[in-house]
């Protein structure tokens, strides 16, 4: 499954608990980074990671880049 997800996404992100370290590997083993920590709402900390695929393009069209009407442009 996860190779599916990395096959299809551009990008993906998620999160583990530091001690949860078969995570961790199956996530660095499928290309993600460690790029941060995040707390949830009941003040617990965890791990974030990001999966970026090698063929992912750096957002140039700023914070509402993603949105589909975007891509293309107004019009299109």
């Amino acid at each position: 499954m996860m190779a599916w997800l990395c096959e299809t996404a551009d990008s993906l992100r998620m999160d583990t608990h530091e001690l949860n370290l078969p995570m961790q590997g199956l996530l660095e083993r499928h290309g993600f980074r460690r790029c941060g920590v995040i707390c949830l709402s009941n003040g617990e900390e965890r791990l974030a990671y990001q999966y970026l695929s090698p063929t992912h393009e750096p957002e140039s069209r700023g914070i509402l880049g993603w949105l589909p009407w975007r891509k293309g442009g107004l019009g299109k």
